[in-house]
């Protein structure tokens, strides 16, 4: 991805990839590979944010993926936060809820801790606590099936739990060349540094999950 990549350029190439004929194909690589499967496991893993984060391709100006939604036991943290890098995205299946939020010390209803959010080496990252910041809800975006969007990098935003997770939700995810080392993350308990947890599946289970999505 060029560095003066526009946002309607990524966004038409996140709605064009994600095009029933088109994502079909991009699938059925994977589907019929079993190496790249396997390489697709080793790079995707379970985020805090509680989604699964399939890493399909990897490369050192863009990255796309595939961001897994499900309704599960285990409580997501819905950290407020912003990227590194600009990205656009499209829901393949079910719907998705983007609460955007922007710094206010004045008039910000949540006072929240401040970290600085930093990968390191191999599927893991480090925090630096920097301070609390007061953060104001800006607006709730609902994003139906087929909906194509771009967000820029310094954009402070949430996946809601109540919204995104009750159901399955998939969404096809390109992200552009780093602008910055680190991001922002803001957390209303310590959030501590920690490793990624791989996603358990097996080359058959992947295959598997692969073909039920080709089916949307």
């Amino acid at each position: 991805m060029a560095n003066d990549a526009t946002p309607y350029v990524m966004s038409s190439l996140i709605a064009t990839l994600s095009q029933p004929n088109i994502r079909r194909k991009l699938f059925s690589m994977f589907i019929d590979n079993l190496e790249l499967t396997q390489k697709l496991i080793e790079r995707s893993y379970q985020h805090d944010n509680g989604f699964e984060k399939w890493v399909l391709f990897n490369h050192p100006l863009f990255k796309l993926r595939l961001h897994v939604y499900e309704d599960t036991r285990l409580i997501p943290q819905e950290n407020r936060h912003n990227h590194s890098w600009d990205f656009a995205s499209c829901i393949l299946e079910g719907c998705l809820q983007n609460t955007i939020y922007t710094i206010d010390e004045q008039a910000g209803e949540e006072g929240l801790n401040h970290y600085q959010y930093s990968p390191i080496e191999g599927e893991s990252y480090s925090t630096k606590l920097l301070g609390q910041k007061r953060l104001r809800k800006m607006t709730d975006i609902n994003l139906a099936s087929g909906t194509a969007y771009f967000m820029p990098s310094e954009v402070i935003h949430r996946i809601s739990y109540e919204q995104t997770f009750k159901q399955k939700t998939v969404t096809l995810m390109l992200t552009g060349n780093r602008k910055n080392y680190h991001c922002d993350l803001f957390s209303e308990h310590e959030f501590k540094e920690e490793k990624t947890n791989p996603l358990s599946f097996t080359k058959a289970q992947m295959i598997d999950r692969f073909e039920a999505l080709q089916k949307h």
